[in-house]
Order: structure tokens, then C-alpha cells, then sequence
């Protein structure tokens, strides 16, 4: 891991700008890697590349790229007075000293904070971004209250008064008529009243009221997180089968979508397909097209969106589908080729295909455009390769893998992780990136595109 120079802990960089002196090339190369949006155009020196560290579009990247660790790590620095400790983050997250230095040592090469573990300084856009809660946590009180005094005052308030506490537990703020009142200990009534005139909530404005943070953290029982969220994700496992049949299934499952491909592409020539206006095929096209293919809709889709992915067919001037220039040149290479080249753009294809077969879309069409597509398509196949060949997947659990290392993806309000997950799998399992529910080595080629195709598995492919 890159680490800041002593020269430079001990003149204790003051800005971003100064922490990037201090890194040496190799980090320099970190950081460009883990943020490649850095790069591009090339900055003409630190003090720009700080700069473009620090905008609100990079920063939103970079955050979109940490797993859920590492997140839970910077919102708890953004809860942090700056500036901190690793010290400080481990106490409140609740982990080891080492846990904590190594997720620091993290984000560091990231550039998403400076300094040595005793003096952290998130950079402002980050803490921007948490902003104005991290953690569901509001500011202490001006004048915090103590343990006994939080427990004293709690005591002496009706049982129902904890209820309200608890809605504002991990999200501080709620809705009040004149939130702002003057009341006293003795005056109030209600269970709002009560906690008022205790300080146990406090006046933000005229409408709202807001849980101190000393309050929320002892009654939360100190935990900064809702969820428990380990350091490490859990392993990918399951029950193993005979890596030879899953193979030979998988090379079997490939060489039918070529097959299933070529014939899709060629009946272009004699059944006209044209797009719509708004884009896409229609609904009817493609189901003749599955008709033809002997299939479901939702395969016949993946075998168009696979073909136009990997350059085989485009729409001419007048919106009719046909096959290019390229088909002719792919469909005269043997088949362990014609395999990588439609693995290659499924892979780096920022379109969920599947989602081009569900009701309301259209295959081709916009609905299926995800330019985060990749790094979970990516993430999916190194998670079953990281699980070696032969074994079952289980997709509720490699659902929750994907949710620690991708938090981003679980979030996503317009299809479900779960969803994503299964379209990816199936989609897998067509190219013969898994078989018979179990991952087969053509998964491990697929990530290594640098390396020729092994001689077993080439032989595999039946002969055309």
C-alpha cells in the first residue's frame, strides 16, 4: 500500500495538493487506476489532478466504487470532527486499531482523505457528500449530555416518549408544529413536551425538531450502523460437480448460441426487422424470431442484443436491421473465436441485455442502457471463478456478496439487485460461462482476454 512518506508526516500536509507531493509514482499509478476518471483529459500537474480529486462528479465516481466497508469507513470519518484518528474511527465502528488503519490506508491511496492515522482530514466534497447526517447521526448538543443525565431524564418521561425516539434513531429530524416552543420540565404534557423541556430532542427551526447525537448513539447502543457490516465480504461456496461435464455442458450451451446467433443474423436478409422510431425492435419481430429459433423471448433477445454488442448487425438509412461487413469476417473464423469475440462485448456492454426482454422495453431499445453494467457483470464472473470451476452457485447468496462489494448496485430503484444478479447468471450460462448451475473454466478465459484460449477448451467446441 502507498504510504506518506515520514518527510511528509512530520510537515503534516495541510491540503490535498501537498499529501499528492508525497506520493511516490507507484501511487500516483494507484490512484489513477482506482480512479480513472482522474485521467482523463491528463492533468497538467498535482495541483490540477487535487483539484479534479476534489469535484462534487469525481467524487460521486470514486464513491461509487468503494465496497461497503470501505463506505461505512468514510461516513464515519464524515461524522468525525476533522480533523481524526484512525483511533477515533475504530472506536466508533467498533473494530480493531489495525482494521481501521488498513481501511484508512485504503481510502488514502484513493485520495479521498490525507494525513497520517493520528491526523485524518476527509476531503471536503467527501464529507460534502455524507452531508447533513453521516450515519443518521445529527451534532452533539452544545453542551452534550452526560450518560446518567440521558438515563435520569428518560426515566422521568412517559414510556411512550421512547417511541419517539426511536422513529428519529437513525434519521434525526421530524416534523413539528411550533417545534420551537418555550416548555418546562413541569408545563409539559406531552411526550414531545417531555423531551423537549429534557433536551432529549431540541428545537431545529419553527418546524423540526432534531435527536442530539449523544442521545441517538447511547440509545442505539453505540453502534454507528444500522446492519452489522464485516471488514470482509464472506467466501463464494457451495456443492462441487465434475468439472470435465460441467465443461463439456458449457462448451455445448456456447456453441448453441453461435448457432442460434447465426441463424438470427441471417434471417435478416429475407424477414425485414426495422426499429422503431423510439428504438428498439418491436415486440412482434422478436417473438417470430424466437419462433424461428425454437425458444423463449427472453433468449431470442439476448441473441440479438449479443450480435448487435459485438458489431454483427446494425440499422442502415432506412432503420432495417442487417447484418455488417464484420458478420461476414466473424462467421469465417472457427468457433472458439467467434465464442470470444461474443463474450468480449457482452462483458464490456453497458446495457443489462435481459432487461430488453421485460414488458415495457424493447430489445435494442433505450431501457436497457446501464453504464454500470460492466463492473457487475465483471464483479459476478470473478466472484464464480474466486468459488473455481465446478462449483454451484447459490444467487441469494451471491446476491449478498455482490450487495457487500457493489452497495451502489443495491441501491438501484429501477430493477432489484436480486434481479440483476439472475440476469446476469443466465446470461452466463448461455455464453457457457456456467453450466448445469456450476461455474466452468470458459468463465476463468473470459477474464484473462489477453491469453489465448486453452487447447482443451478450443477442443471442446463440436465442429461446425
Amino acid at each position: 500500500m502507498t504510504q506518506l512518506s515520514e518527510r511528509s508526516d512530520r510537515r503534516r500536509a495541510r491540503t490535498l495538493t501537498e499529501a499528492l507531493k508525497s506520493f511516490e509514482h507507484s501511487g500516483l499509478v494507484t490512484l489513477l487506476t482506482r480512479r480513472p476518471d482522474l485521467c482523463y483529459p491528463l492533468p497538467r500537474d498535482l495541483a490540477e489532478l487535487s483539484t479534479r480529486a476534489g469535484t462534487a462528479t469525481s467524487i460521486a465516481r470514486a464513491m461509487d466504487q468503494l465496497n461497503v466497508w470501505l463506505r461505512l469507513v468514510c461516513e464515519a470519518l464524515a461524522a468525525l470532527p476533522d480533523p481524526s484518528s484512525a483511533d477515533d474511527v475504530a472506536a466508533l465502528i467498533e473494530v480493531s486499531a489495525d482494521v481501521a488503519s488498513d481501511a484508512v490506508a485504503d481510502l488514502r491511496e484513493r485520495a479521498l482523505l490525507w494525513g497520517g492515522d493520528n491526523q485524518l482530514h476527509l476531503v471536503r466534497g467527501v464529507r460534502e457528500y455524507f452531508d447533513p447526517y453521516p450515519g443518521g447521526l445529527a451534532p452533539p448538543s452544545p453542551r452534550p449530555l452526560t450518560r446518567d443525565h440521558i438515563e435520569a431524564a428518560l426515566a422521568e418521561c412517559d414510556p411512550s416518549a421512547r417511541s419517539v425516539l426511536q422513529r428519529l434513531l437513525w434519521s434525526p429530524t421530524g416534523a413539528v408544529r411550533n417545534a420551537d416552543r418555550v416548555v418546562d420540565i413541569a408545563g409539559a404534557r406531552s411526550p414531545l413536551e417531555q423531551l423537549l423541556a429534557r433536551q432529549l430532542l431540541r428545537p431545529l427551526d419553527t418546524d423540526t425538531v432534531i435527536l442530539p447525537r449523544e442521545v441517538a448513539l447511547q440509545l442505539r447502543n453505540h453502534k454507528f450502523s444500522a446492519v452489522p457490516i464485516a471488514p470482509t465480504p464472506p467466501p463464494v461456496t457451495g456443492p462441487a460437480r465434475n468439472a470435465a461435464l460441467v465443461d463439456q455442458a458449457a462448451a455445448g450451451a456456447a456453441f448453441g448460441l453461435l448457432h442460434d446467433l447465426e441463424h438470427a443474423v441471417q434471417s435478416l436478409e429475407s424477414t425485414p426487422h426495422r426499429l422503431l422510431r423510439t428504438g428498439g425492435l418491436s415486440t412482434r419481430d422478436v417473438s417470430v424470431l424466437a419462433r424461428n429459433l425454437g425458444t423463449d423471448v427472453a433468449h431470442a433477445s439476448f441473441v440479438m442484443e449479443c450480435a448487435s454488442a459485438a458489431g454483427l448487425v446494425a440499422p442502415a438509412s432506412s432503420l432495417r436491421l442487417l447484418p455488417t461487413a464484420d458478420y461476414d469476417r466473424w462467421a469465417a473464423r472457427d468457433g472458439a473465436t467467434r465464442w470470444r469475440a461474443l463474450v468480449d462485448a457482452w462483458l464490456r456492454g453497458m446495457r443489462h441485455y435481459s432487461r430488453s426482454a421485460e414488458p415495457g422495453a424493447h430489445v435494442l431499445g433505450p431501457e436497457a442502457d446501464a453504464p454500470t453494467a460492466p463492473s457487475l457483470r465483471r464483479l459476478v464472473l470473478e466472484l464464480g471463478v474466486e468459488a473455481g470451476v465446478g462449483t454451484q452457485i447459490e444467487l441469494t447468496g451471491l446476491t449478498e456478496i455482490v450487495a457487500w462489494h457493489q452497495p451502489r448496485a443495491a441501491r438501484s430503484a429501477t430493477v432489484a439487485l436480486a434481479t440483476l444478479v439472475d440476469w446476469t447468471w443466465r446470461e452466463a450460462g448461455w455464453l457457457g460461462l456456467n453450466s448445469l448451475g456450476a461455474v466452468s473454466s470458459y468463465a476463468q478465459a473470459a477474464l484473462t482476454a489477453d491469453r489465448p484460449l486453452p487447447p482443451h477448451l478450443v477442443d471442446l467446441f463440436p465442429s461446425p
